[in-house]
Protein backbone atom coordinates (compact mmCIF):
# COMPACT_ATOMS: atom_id res chain seq x y z
CA UNK A 1 0.00 0.00 0.00
CA UNK A 2 1.21 3.51 -0.89
CA UNK A 3 0.09 6.58 0.35
CA UNK A 4 -0.71 9.96 -0.86
CA UNK A 5 -0.83 13.20 1.04
CA UNK A 6 -2.48 16.34 -0.18
CA UNK A 7 -2.57 19.85 1.22
CA UNK A 8 -4.90 21.57 -0.63
CA UNK A 9 -3.60 25.26 -1.23
CA UNK A 10 -7.24 26.84 -0.94
CA UNK A 11 -7.63 25.02 2.24
CA UNK A 12 -4.24 25.31 3.80
CA UNK A 13 -6.35 24.16 7.52
CA UNK A 14 -6.77 21.04 5.89
CA UNK A 15 -4.73 18.24 5.36
CA UNK A 16 -5.89 14.72 3.35
CA UNK A 17 -4.10 11.44 3.84
CA UNK A 18 -5.45 9.02 1.28
CA UNK A 19 -3.96 5.60 1.39
CA UNK A 20 -4.74 3.86 -2.29
CA UNK A 21 -5.48 0.05 -1.39
CA UNK A 22 -3.98 -2.86 -2.83
CA UNK A 23 -3.94 -7.05 -2.44
CA UNK A 24 -2.48 -9.75 -3.86
CA UNK A 25 -5.59 -12.28 -2.73
CA UNK A 26 -8.98 -11.70 -4.08
CA UNK A 27 -10.22 -12.99 -0.53
CA UNK A 28 -7.96 -10.04 1.03
CA UNK A 29 -10.06 -7.72 -1.00
CA UNK A 30 -13.51 -8.69 0.09
CA UNK A 31 -12.57 -8.47 4.31
CA UNK A 32 -10.79 -5.52 3.66
CA UNK A 33 -13.46 -4.12 1.84
CA UNK A 34 -15.78 -5.35 5.11
CA UNK A 35 -13.06 -4.19 7.58
CA UNK A 36 -12.90 -0.70 6.23
CA UNK A 37 -16.64 0.03 6.04
CA UNK A 38 -17.12 -1.21 9.19
CA UNK A 39 -14.14 1.01 10.30
CA UNK A 40 -15.83 4.13 8.85
CA UNK A 41 -19.00 3.27 11.00
CA UNK A 42 -17.20 3.01 13.71
CA UNK A 43 -15.19 6.15 13.12
CA UNK A 44 -18.11 8.29 12.70
CA UNK A 45 -19.88 7.59 15.93
CA UNK A 46 -20.08 9.74 19.04
CA UNK A 47 -17.49 7.77 21.29
CA UNK A 48 -14.90 8.66 18.60
CA UNK A 49 -15.47 12.45 17.90
CA UNK A 50 -12.07 13.28 18.79
CA UNK A 51 -10.73 11.00 15.93
CA UNK A 52 -10.50 12.54 12.43
CA UNK A 53 -12.81 11.84 10.15
CA UNK A 54 -12.24 9.08 7.69
CA UNK A 55 -14.02 7.47 4.50
CA UNK A 56 -13.29 4.74 2.50
CA UNK A 57 -14.50 4.94 -1.62
CA UNK A 58 -13.82 2.18 -4.89
CA UNK A 59 -12.98 5.39 -6.62
CA UNK A 60 -10.54 8.07 -6.54
CA UNK A 61 -11.65 10.83 -4.43
CA UNK A 62 -11.17 14.04 -6.02
CA UNK A 63 -8.23 15.01 -4.26
CA UNK A 64 -6.60 12.74 -6.73
CA UNK A 65 -7.73 14.00 -10.05
CA UNK A 66 -4.96 14.49 -12.05
CA UNK A 67 -2.59 12.13 -10.92
CA UNK A 68 -1.11 9.18 -13.49
CA UNK A 69 -3.68 6.47 -13.72
CA UNK A 70 -1.17 3.41 -12.52
CA UNK A 71 -1.23 5.44 -9.31
CA UNK A 72 -5.09 5.33 -8.62
CA UNK A 73 -5.26 1.60 -9.78
CA UNK A 74 -6.43 -0.58 -6.90
CA UNK A 75 -8.39 -3.71 -6.32
CA UNK A 76 -9.41 -2.14 -2.92
CA UNK A 77 -10.22 1.46 -3.50
CA UNK A 78 -9.14 4.34 -1.24
CA UNK A 79 -9.10 5.35 2.12
CA UNK A 80 -9.35 8.70 3.84
CA UNK A 81 -8.62 10.73 6.57
CA UNK A 82 -9.05 14.18 7.21
CA UNK A 83 -6.46 15.50 9.32
CA UNK A 84 -7.40 18.76 11.10
CA UNK A 85 -5.12 21.66 13.15
CA UNK A 86 -6.55 20.05 16.37
CA UNK A 87 -5.05 16.88 15.38
CA UNK A 88 -1.60 18.65 14.67
CA UNK A 89 -1.81 20.68 17.96
CA UNK A 90 0.58 20.07 20.49
CA UNK A 91 1.83 16.41 21.59
CA UNK A 92 -1.29 15.42 19.27
CA UNK A 93 1.31 15.71 15.81
CA UNK A 94 3.50 12.63 17.19
CA UNK A 95 0.07 10.20 17.77
CA UNK A 96 -1.61 11.15 14.51
CA UNK A 97 2.29 10.81 12.36
CA UNK A 98 2.93 7.58 14.03
CA UNK A 99 -1.18 6.26 13.10
CA UNK A 100 -1.12 7.36 9.80
CA UNK A 101 2.26 5.95 9.26
CA UNK A 102 1.49 2.64 10.91
CA UNK A 103 -2.25 2.42 8.86
CA UNK A 104 -1.11 0.18 6.57
CA UNK A 105 0.33 -2.56 8.45
CA UNK A 106 -3.26 -2.00 11.44
CA UNK A 107 -4.82 -2.82 7.75
CA UNK A 108 -2.62 -5.74 6.84
CA UNK A 109 -3.20 -7.25 10.28
CA UNK A 110 -6.41 -7.11 10.87
CA UNK A 111 -7.03 -8.63 7.24
CA UNK A 112 -4.57 -11.30 7.82
CA UNK A 113 -6.71 -11.84 11.54
CA UNK A 114 -10.18 -11.68 9.61
CA UNK A 115 -8.67 -13.91 6.58
CA UNK A 116 -7.70 -16.47 9.37
CA UNK A 117 -10.83 -16.48 11.29
CA UNK A 118 -12.94 -17.04 8.54
CA UNK A 119 -10.96 -19.52 7.39
CA UNK A 120 -11.45 -21.65 10.91
CA UNK A 121 -14.82 -20.77 10.79
CA UNK A 122 -15.46 -22.56 7.56
CA UNK A 123 -13.73 -25.30 8.98
CA UNK A 124 -15.85 -25.98 11.68
CA UNK A 125 -18.96 -25.40 9.62
CA UNK A 126 -17.67 -28.28 7.86
CA UNK A 127 -16.92 -30.51 10.05
CA UNK A 128 -19.95 -29.76 12.10
CA UNK A 129 -22.40 -30.35 8.46
CA UNK A 130 -20.11 -33.32 7.81
CA UNK A 131 -18.45 -32.44 5.14
CA UNK A 132 -14.44 -33.29 4.77
CA UNK A 133 -12.53 -30.37 5.23
CA UNK A 134 -9.44 -29.43 3.65
CA UNK A 135 -7.57 -31.79 6.40
CA UNK A 136 -9.33 -34.83 5.48
CA UNK A 137 -7.60 -35.53 2.25
CA UNK A 138 -4.03 -37.14 2.05
CA UNK A 139 -1.66 -35.85 -0.81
Amino acid sequence: MTTAITINLSEPQRIVAIFPIRFREKSDVIIATAFFQELVDVGSSDKLAKAPPCNWSAIPPPELRGEAFEDLSTNGGFFTFDISPRHVEGNRIDKTVWNLLNFNAYVRYHVKVLHQTNSEESEQTKQHQGLPSANTFQY
